[in-house]
């Protein structure tokens, strides 16, 4: 061995994985191969296996994305106290709001790559300095985006098609 006596006891280790299986709601699923897993149950695991090796940072890219309305925020919630227990940088890549205004001590607004606003939550929702457009119908996973900087703002064309908006 390489570094004799630095793993820990079986027993701790079992006890941990237990713990963060109930706490992402995976207790009767530890016995599953993959292919026996849904896409949301996939997910989770993936989340557990990370935070099991207790990283510095976490890079989070739409990890709730599979689950529904429910398991989704508990899950999130979970994160949030995960998060404060382990200590770790988290950042987390998401398109829903409500996520990154519960979950994040800081949020950066971003549209076409380009960060627009880095803030608090409570900054964000108070003092905005950016609209994001959608031209035409909202569709998941369809849209181009466009960033309005709302002091510099002109009022929008009258022969344009109709825009759904959605503040950042």
């Amino acid at each position: 061995a390489l570094f004799p006596g630095r793993r820990p006891a079986m027993a701790a280790i079992a006890q941990e994985v237990q713990l963060l299986a109930s706490s992402l709601q995976l207790d009767g699923l530890l016995d599953r191969r993959p292919g026996q897993l849904s896409g949301g149950q996939r997910q989770r695991v993936a989340l557990a296996r990370a935070m099991i090796r207790k990283p510095a940072a976490f890079l989070m890219d739409e990890p709730l994305s599979n689950l529904d309305a429910k398991l989704r925020t508990e899950v999130r919630d979970e994160l949030a106290s995960l998060h404060q227990g382990l200590g770790s940088t988290f950042i987390y890549v998401t398109h829903d709001q409500s996520e990154a205004m519960t979950l994040s001590s800081r949020v950066a607004v971003m549209s076409a790559g380009r960060i627009l606003q880095v803030a608090a939550p409570r900054e964000l929702a108070t003092e905005r300095r950016h609209r994001v457009e959608v031209p035409g119908e909202l569709r998941a996973g369809e849209a181009n985006v466009h960033a309005v900087d709302l002091r510099r703002a002109a009022p929008a064309p009258t022969a344009a098609p109709p825009a759904a908006t959605c503040e950042a």
